[in-house]
């Protein structure tokens, strides 16, 4: 199965966790700026809302990048990562079961070692299921 997260740009869908896990569903978000670029990955989301962090993320890769985060744009400068870090840890995510006593929860930390991989609306990071994307609605 392929899920298209806001396919039609009308949801609203707010700040989403994409968690990479072998469960047959495919997850794609548009990402990028305007290069509108698709990216996918199989796992299961954890919709996260926080509508005003998103709004601080749209800021920051405005302010950063413009409307393009591909080279020669994209270039993460220590000061770059460290102020999305900050951004990214304002984020809260829960990790529920059955019993809720071993309910965990803890903040994001932006996953600097894939900075690589990291434009608008697809963002690495570590979660309380470990590594995962923090997704959102793109700006174009």
């Amino acid at each position: 199965m392929y899920l298209f997260l806001d396919s039609d740009g009308m949801e609203d869908l707010g700040l989403c966790l994409l968690v990479p896990r072998a469960t047959g569903v495919t997850y794609a978000n548009q990402c990028g700026g305007i290069s509108c670029e698709e990216k996918s990955m199989e796992g299961f989301v954890v919709p996260l809302g926080r509508r005003n962090i998103e709004q601080e993320i749209h800021e920051f890769f405005m302010r950063e990048f413009g409307e393009n985060c591909y080279p020669p744009h994209n270039i993460w400068t220590e000061k770059r990562v460290s102020d999305l870090g900050k951004i990214v840890t304002k984020v809260p995510v829960s990790l529920s079961t059955p019993n809720s006593s071993d309910e965990r929860r803890e903040f994001l930390r932006l996953n600097t070692e894939k900075m690589g991989e990291c434009i608008e609306a697809w963002i690495p990071v570590i979660s309380v299921y470990g590594e995962a994307l923090l997704v959102l609605k793109n700006s174009d």
